[in-house]
Parts: structure tokens; sequence; C-alpha cells
């Protein structure tokens, strides 16, 4: 498991059954996310760029959830509308 530590921020790249998933927290929640990539050691790389971004965005209070996940079932659950603008999924940056 890949881990990031910023002050109190904190998120992970996990494998789950070879599939990479990214979790964080966001609005006093645990968020999971799988980002469509087989578990190699470039795809972790990638996670970890991600999770860095997403802790940089957070910690300046930038984050968008639905621009970075646009399609997923936490918008839902967060209570957040669905992003219309068509955003690459990551797997189409990573080796697969």
């Amino acid at each position: 498991m890949l881990a990031a530590r910023r002050g109190e921020l904190r998120g992970e790249a996990e494998s789950d059954r070879g599939r990479l998933l990214i979790s964080f927290q966001y609005l006093s929640g645990r968020c999971r996310e799988d980002l469509g990539l087989k578990d190699t050691r470039e795809n972790r790389r990638v996670a970890a760029g991600r999770v860095r971004e997403i802790e940089l965005e957070l910690a300046g209070g930038k984050f968008d959830y639905a621009t970075k996940f646009p399609l997923r079932g936490n918008l839902e659950r967060l209570g957040l509308k669905k992003c219309s603008a068509a955003v690459p999924p990551p797997a189409e940056f990573a080796q697969d």
C-alpha cells in the first residue's frame, strides 16, 4: 500500500483484486475510487501522483469531487451534482 501524508490530510493508493484504487477523507467521510488501472509499478506511480494532487487541492480548498470523478456513485452519497464536462478517465494516461 502506498501512502502520502501532509499534515492531517492522508490519502493512499491501494490494490484490490489487482486493480488500483485511491482512498482519501472528504466531507468527513472516507472516499474510495477505482482508477481503472491494473496494479503495476508504473500505475502505482500514477496513483501516488493522483493522491498527491488530491491532497494538495484539498489543502488549498480547490478540490472538486464532481470534476475529478464525474460519473461515480459517491457523488450522490455526498449530495453533489454530476459534472457535465467530459473528463478523460485516468486509465487513458497510464499503462494497463
